[in-house]
């Protein structure tokens, strides 16, 4: 099954104009919208502003957006690992408060 477009191409007025699988194409399209252009990660995370990095090629731009995907890739990742790990402490102080509530009490 194919995969659907990954990045997102933005006009310089913030009008989404279209969508690339590639890194590469992503930053020539915007690009060739000009200053201001953007390509996002999706609809919302923008990894390359036309005109605000002092990229030499469309390949250093993307090579700098795949780090940045990464970067960001690194962070959710750790949200998620304190997020399990708070819902496992939950469940196990769960499980220790039924135990509390089968024993009996003390007459």
């Amino acid at each position: 099954m194919a995969q659907s477009p990954r990045f997102k191409v933005y006009d310089p007025e913030g009008k989404y104009i279209g969508c690339t699988k590639g890194a590469d194409e992503a930053v020539v399209l915007a690009r060739y919208k000009g200053v201001g252009a953007s390509v996002r990660d999706g609809h919302s995370f923008i990894v390359y502003d036309v005109g605000r990095e002092p990229f030499t090629n469309e390949h250093a731009a993307a090579a700098d957006i795949y780090v940045a995907m990464n970067e960001r890739n690194k962070a959710r990742a750790k949200e998620f690992y304190a997020e399990q790990q708070m819902a496992e402490r939950a469940a196990s102080m769960r499980k220790k408060l039924k135990m509390y509530d089968r024993v009996k009490p003390l007459p």
